[in-house]
């Protein structure tokens, strides 16, 4: 019998969606799934939708201030 899945409580107030966040880093929204494809991203998934947490794109803003994340051209 499969084990039956954890719940997580979370505010929507500290999720944002994939569209908010390229918006918040300048970049188009398919350099927010290339990220979390690679796992620089960790999405939670509501429903059909795909949202990060406002302190994973603070810390996301904050390494690509500092020149760890490159942003990717292109595929």
């Amino acid at each position: 019998m499969a084990e039956p899945k954890a719940k997580i409580t979370i505010s929507t107030d500290d999720l944002v969606s994939v569209p908010q966040a390229a918006k918040e880093l300048g970049v188009n929204f398919s350099t927010v799934y290339r990220w979390i494809r690679k796992g620089d991203l960790v999405p939670f998934r509501i429903a059909n939708q795909v949202f990060i947490t406002v302190d994973a794109l603070n810390a996301l803003k904050e390494q690509r201030g500092k020149g760890e994340l490159i942003k990717q051209t292109g595929s």
